[in-house]
C-alpha cells in the first residue's frame, strides 16, 4: 500500500487504519452490541414495582384507592412477644375528612389539596388505618410517611382489660396480596404485672380484603 502525503498528515495511512481496524473487528462489535444493550435493558427498572424492589423507602408500595370502592373485610393481628397471636376480625369502613390545608388565594379550577382518610374497622373501638389523599392520585403509599394507624392504645386496653401504654410505633413493611394488603408495625406496650399482655413489644398487623 503506497501512502500519499498532504500538508495535514498521512491521510491515506489513517484511512486505511480505520478500515482495517472496522473490518478486522466490526463483526465482533456487531455481535457485542445486542447483549450490551440486553444488559442495559435489564439493569434498568422498567415498572414502578421494580422501583421498588431496589429503594422501597424512595418508592413504597402503593395500591388503588378503588378498593376501597368496593366492599371490604379487615382484620387486625396482636402479637405480644411471649403471648400468643389474637385474630380480631371487623367490616371496615371508609372514612374521608375535609382537608385541613389554606385554601388557595386564587380560587382554583379543582380543590387538589390533600386530605385524611381512613378504613375504619368498624368492630375494633376507635382502630383505624388512616392515609393522606392525594385527589389527583389514583393510589394510596403504605408507607410511614403517607400512613398511620390510629386507636392501637385503645384496642390493646380493650382487648386485654388492663391498662395499656403504647410508645414508639413504628411501620415495619407493607406488601400487597390476592384482593387486598397487609401492613405491618411495631410497638413498645407498657402494661402491670396482672395484665395478661406482658410489658414489651407487640407487632401489630392490619390487612384489609375485598369480599
Amino acid at each position: 500500500m503506497s501512502t500519499k502525503y498532504s500538508k495535514t498528515g498521512k491521510v491515506t495511512v489513517l484511512a486505511a487504519s480505520f478500515i482495517l481496524a472496522s473490518g478486522c473487528n466490526g463483526a465482533v462489535a456487531e455481535e457485542q452490541s445486542p447483549g450490551l444493550a440486553a444488559g442495559s435493558a435489564a439493569s434498568t427498572p422498567r415498572t414502578y414495582d421494580e422501583l421498588h424492589a431496589r429503594d422501597p423507602e424512595l418508592y413504597p408500595t402503593r395500591v388503588s384507592r378503588a378498593i376501597f370502592d368496593q366492599k371490604v373485610e379487615g382484620k387486625v393481628t396482636l402479637r405480644p412477644i411471649g403471648s400468643d397471636p389474637v385474630e380480631l376480625p371487623s367490616r371496615v369502613a371508609w372514612v374521608e375528612y375535609p382537608t385541613t390545608l389554606p385554601a388557595p388565594e386564587v380560587e382554583p379550577l379543582a380543590d387538589f389539596r390533600d386530605y385524611q382518610a381512613c378504613a375504619a374497622f368498624e368492630e375494633l373501638g376507635e382502630a383505624s388505618l388512616c392515609f393522606d389523599v392525594a385527589p389527583d392520585v389514583s393510589t394510596l403509599d403504605l408507607s410511614a410517611r403517607k400512613m398511620r394507624p390510629t386507636g392501637v392504645q385503645a384496642l390493646l386496653a380493650a382487648h386485654s382489660g388492663c391498662s395499656v401504654t403504647v410508645q414508639n410505633l413504628q411501620f415495619v413493611d407493607a406488601k400487597k396480596v390476592d384482593r387486598g394488603f397487609d401492613v405491618y408495625f411495631i410497638a413498645s406496650a407498657q402494661t402491670d404485672s396482672s395484665c395478661p399482655i406482658p410489658s414489651g413489644p407487640v407487632a401489630l398487623d392490619m390487612s384489609i380484603r375485598e369480599l
